[in-house]
């Protein structure tokens, strides 16, 4: 597989807390609500842990509910204090009085989400159609960030969302905080993943993944001026 972009280059997640959590002191002892062992939620909250001095292995307990929607079922209803959260969820849990503790995509952390892969030997095969591909993709992210009204019915409609104030929340979210006008693909975001999952896997330690990303094609995209608004 070639790596050729990175929508996500950050964490897109705040950590979400209940009314008695007022500082990262207060974490201690806690358990707190993952999607699954090994998956974003998991080493987003790990990673954030770690830079706020907290061991995620000693000092907390975390715990993979699996099922979709539980992670917010399990805190609504009181059983767990906290959890990494998106914009709609946070929307959700803010209503019912729990309020953000971190703020994950200003903290600085390299994130590999969203990313966009295709076998090697397609690219090979075909390299005006991944360009072509890739040109279409930094284009649209710039027509995004540039027509706030256009964008939102087509964000309602892609991810079935019925509620406008949302949709709105999701794209100011996303559109100014997450996704970068140039969709630039590094090692390092993935270094995070690396290190967490190479703790269950020893075949992950010392992966490296530098020889499987190929930024040539974004920074082709960018050379036509692609990234600019129009």
């Amino acid at each position: 597989m070639l790596v050729l972009a990175t929508l996500t280059p950050v964490y897109p997640y705040v950590f979400e807390v209940s009314q008695d959590i007022k500082t990262k002191a207060d974490l201690k002892g806690q358990t707190i609500a993952i999607r699954a062992v090994g998956d974003a939620t998991d080493i987003a909250t790990r990673v954030t842990l770690l830079k706020e001095g907290i061991d995620p292995d000693k000092d907390v307990k975390l715990l993979a509910v699996m099922q979709e929607g539980a992670r917010m079922a399990s805190l609504l209803s009181g059983q767990i204090c906290c959890t990494v959260a998106q914009v709609q969820d946070r929307l959700t849990l803010e209503q019912s009085g729990f309020h953000m503790l971190f703020d994950l995509t200003s903290l600085g952390l390299p994130n590999a989400q969203g990313v966009i892969a295709t076998p090697r030997t397609y690219a090979a095969a075909n390299p005006q159609i991944v360009q072509g591909f890739i040109n279409a993709l930094v284009e649209s992210i710039a027509l995004m960030k540039a027509d706030r009204a256009g964008a939102l019915p087509v964000l309602k409609a892609q991810l079935k969302l019925e509620d406008d104030a949302i949709v709105a929340a999701t794209y100011d979210f996303f559109a100014t905080e997450v996704v970068p006008n140039v969709p630039l693909p590094k090692p390092e975001q993935f270094a995070d993943g690396i290190i967490v999952l190479s703790a269950r896997n020893e075949k992950v330690k010392g992966f490296d993944v530098s020889k499987f990303i190929d930024a040539s094609y974004v920074q082709k995209a960018v050379a036509l001026g692609l990234d600019k608004k129009p």
